[in-house]
């Protein structure tokens, strides 16, 4: 019995495993996808002048949405950064942290 009972636990650990293929950190949210992605926008509006073009700014914050969302685009320590960033400078540097994370 009890080497039936060992048995089990190697194969709950093996289901486990199988449903939680990697057991990284989880993907962002939308809702904290948009989060960051409107500081950025505010941001790059600071900056530019195609930011403030409502078309551009639309195309360009689906994608980045779509992508974080997919967890192709920011993580935690992104997202962590964006929302405690409270000036311009701060934000510029998640952004720059950022940019060079996914590098």
């Amino acid at each position: 019995m009890a080497s039936h009972g060992a048995k089990g636990s190697w194969l709950l650990a093996g289901a486990v495993a199988a449903v939680l293929p990697g057991c990284g950190p989880a993907k962002l949210t939308e809702q904290e996808c948009i989060a960051i992605q409107q500081r950025e926008m505010a941001q790059i509006a600071s900056w530019s002048d195609a930011a403030r073009d409502p078309k551009w700014a639309a195309e360009r914050s689906g994608a980045n949405v779509a992508a974080c969302v997919a967890g192709e685009r920011y993580t935690r320590k992104d997202y962590e950064c964006f929302v405690s960033a409270s000036t311009n400078a701060e934000i510029g540097q998640c952004m720059n942290e950022e940019s060079l994370d996914s590098s």
